[in-house]
């Protein structure tokens, strides 16, 4: 696996993929969180970069470093997760990959972020529950749609 995944990253069509993979998941998110969940939901826009801050215990004047961290894992921590997993489970289909990428990185939010940053487990179960699952979900379909499928002939995406 650790081959694999290697060889997808020394590869710079998988790169370019993985980036505009990235950008793309990454703004669809945004959008998701700050509008549609309004909207859908009837919630709050969700600030995941405030989430991250309080998480770590730093107040509204280190709005940077929740923008930094918010971005650094939707750009490139959570791309590199799908990578190793659509590396890892080879002829699956790759959106599927995505779905089961965007619930394992909601099921980690809700259960560890969400309470360190002072909100109850899964946001209470209610309709930030709801929302950040359809956004986290949408997220990975995009990524692995952008991204696409393992190749068996190179090793990479």
């Amino acid at each position: 696996m650790l081959g694999s995944f290697g060889a997808a990253l020394r590869h710079r069509a998988t790169l370019v993929r993985l980036a505009l993979g990235a950008v793309t998941a990454t703004v669809v998110l945004e959008l998701a969180l700050r509008i549609a969940a309004p909207l859908l939901f009837g919630v709050q826009p969700i600030d995941l970069a405030q989430m991250i801050r309080y998480a770590l215990g730093l107040g509204p004047g280190s709005y940077w470093v929740g923008q930094v961290g918010h971005y650094g894992l939707g750009l490139v921590g959570f791309p590199l997760g799908y990578l190793a997993l659509a590396t890892l489970f080879r002829g699956v289909a790759y959106v599927v990959l995505g779905l089961a990428w965007g619930l394992v990185l909601w099921v980690v939010a809700m259960s560890f972020f969400a309470p360190m940053a002072g909100s109850e487990p899964f946001l209470g179960f209610g309709a930030a529950t709801a929302a950040s699952l359809l956004a986290y979900a949408v997220y990975g379909a995009v990524l692995a749609a952008v991204v696409g499928a393992p190749s068996s002939k190179t090793a990479t995406l």
